[in-house]
């Protein structure tokens, strides 16, 4: 049986569509014959995979990501996750999300910290959400 990984993927930014569309795009093109990836709504994305090294994936995803330009988005920035099967042998697949979706918002607050964007501030800006 082939080994199982699942990344979770969230584009960095607004839900703009075309940062929606080069998402998928670009997952497409990593992914290939890997697995599946899915929109599982919104910004996020979810990809199901058959292979042993999940980690060299998620590298893929992210050399794809700054070949991608856009029409009216200069970039996409992405923030992917992973969990292997063969690492968390005795996981069910909702706790193969979790870790995941975990690792992926790591990854995420990372990306925001590392570039100096303030996503509360943003939001806040955008008439979203609070500053505290």
């Amino acid at each position: 049986l082939t080994p199982v990984g699942l990344l979770p993927i969230a584009v960095a930014g607004f839900n703009i569509r075309e940062l929606i569309k080069g998402a998928a795009d670009v997952l497409s093109l990593a992914v290939g014959n890997r697995g599946k990836a899915y929109r599982t709504g919104g910004d996020e994305f979810m990809a199901v995979v058959h292979m042993d090294d999940p980690e060299s994936l998620r590298n893929l995803i992210h050399e794809k990501t700054k070949d991608w330009h856009g029409v009216y988005c200069e970039k996409i920035s992405v923030s992917v996750g992973y969990a292997a099967l063969k690492d968390n042998t005795r996981a069910s697949i909702d706790d193969l999300e979790r870790k995941a979706d975990a690792d992926m918002y790591a990854e995420k607050a990372r990306y925001y910290k590392e570039s100096g964007i303030d996503r509360r501030r943003q939001l806040f800006e955008k008439g979203i959400g609070q500053v505290k």
